[in-house]
């Protein structure tokens, strides 16, 4: 039967004192060797300025994936910018030959993504804007390792973007690389109070994950004691850090951000640049890896549920598991209230095409996201699959705990 022992798995990694063990070189290319690499205070952010430096202004077209969060697409939104949405294929790839049957004549920029860090072939895409002269913005949001078509993920576009809290433990920032004249942002500093944010929300998310022994108890008691002293009765969801809870919500909406372009106009805190240029990598690398592979070994016999890429090339090193499932509704809310953080990208915008052949607006409904983080351990895979089985499946081997869950 399963209990609530285990009653949240976090969404994002957490830090930990494991964060800081293992060799700091992952053995494969990242974002984060560039030296020349920009701190924004989100990935939304990166976007944005990555739009301005490539010369987007308002009635500009801006090409973008069919298949996509309303983060991604907000920015150019922003912007004024001309929304155009372009299918994809089974591999989440863009689909030339409708791509060379729209009409271009104003677009500024294509769009591209590294869906759940497998590379988009890029060389391909890097011809198809040049012949069109088309800037590229490659998104690696989901991609902070790896290289595409022999060179280092973020190498390709005129601007790359990334995000920090999806891969490590950091409480906000985003990364813009600029591969072309383009001049960089002029980005202010986060203040002192943002910074004492920051720390506060590393360390008592990860003493929520338990990730932090001999300290965790002390942390949490002391944030409960500030709590009591503002007259709040929870922790607040974002403070002047900007960060997320790395912990599921119920709401089906929680994916969703609006975009502050005030805050666009900052820095990353130090906390998360100190993160992501001092922590390990390895662990990151491996232990993703490792979660990846067994989730598809164990959730790819399903009659109902297929991982969409039941395959991990050698150098790939995943932000999610998407997996398929035939019938997701009503489970994907089960799954939640069990704590279990699924993402499923069913909100498109508004103007999204409805190209026969598209996957995008199919695994719009159909494709769960499942976290495969460096911190979720054995104990909380095999949960997970559990859950997973007996939600999708009539496997009657598993009892689901419906109490009310809350989080360690």
């Amino acid at each position: 039967m399963i209990t609530n022992a285990i009653t949240s798995v976090p969404r994002l990694p957490v830090f930990g004192w494991r964060s800081m063990l293992g060799p700091k070189d992952a053995g494969v290319s990242s974002i984060l060797d560039r030296s020349d690499a920009i701190f924004t205070s989100s990935g939304s952010a990166a976007i944005f300025h990555a739009l301005l430096a490539l010369g987007v202004e308002r009635g500009d077209g801006v090409l973008l994936p069919n298949y996509h969060c309303p983060t991604m697409i907000s920015p150019a939104a922003t912007l004024g910018a001309r929304l155009a949405f372009y299918p994809i294929d089974s591999r989440g790839h863009p689909k030339f030959e409708i791509l060379n049957r729209l009409d271009i004549s104003r677009v500024r920029v294509l769009h591209a993504t590294h869906l759940f860090g497998f590379p988009t072939p890029m060389a391909e895409l890097r011809r198809w804007c040049d012949q069109r002269n088309i800037a590229l913005l490659e998104d690696c949001a989901h991609a902070m390792f790896g290289l595409v078509d022999g060179r280092p993920i973020g190498n390709w576009g005129d601007a790359s973007i990334a995000s920090l809290p999806k891969f490590l433990p950091a409480a906000d920032g985003g990364i813009l690389l600029l591969n072309g004249p383009a001049q960089p942002p002029r980005l202010s500093s986060r203040t002192f109070k943002a910074t004492l944010h920051a720390i506060k929300d590393i360390a008592e998310i990860g003493a929520m994950a338990g990730a932090l022994p001999g300290l965790n108890q002390m942390l949490m008691g002391g944030s409960s004691l500030i709590r009591w002293i503002r007259g709040t009765g929870a922790r607040p969801e974002s403070g002047s850090s900007d960060i997320e809870s790395p912990f599921p919500k119920a709401s089906a909406r929680s994916n969703t951000k609006y975009f502050d372009s005030s805050l666009a106009k900052r820095q990353s805190t130090a906390p998360s640049r100190w993160v992501a240029k001092s922590l390990p990598r390895a662990r990151v690398v491996d232990r993703r890896r490792a979660n990846y592979r067994r989730l598809s070994e164990e959730l790819r016999h399903s009659s109902v549920l297929r991982p969409l890429f039941p395959d991990l090339p050698e150098g790939v090193v995943p932000y999610m598991f998407p997996l398929w499932v035939d019938q997701p509704d009503p489970g994907c809310e089960r799954l939640r209230a069990q704590g279990i953080p699924v993402f499923r990208w069913d909100r498109l915008w508004a103007g999204a095409s409805q190209d026969a052949g598209d996957y995008g607006t199919t695994w719009a409904h159909h494709v769960l996201q499942i976290p495969c983080h460096q911190d979720i351990g054995e104990r909380e895979l095999t949960w997970m699959v559990r859950v997973l089985l007996e939600v999708f499946t009539e496997d009657k081997r598993f009892t689901l705990d419906t109490r009310s869950t809350s989080t360690p």
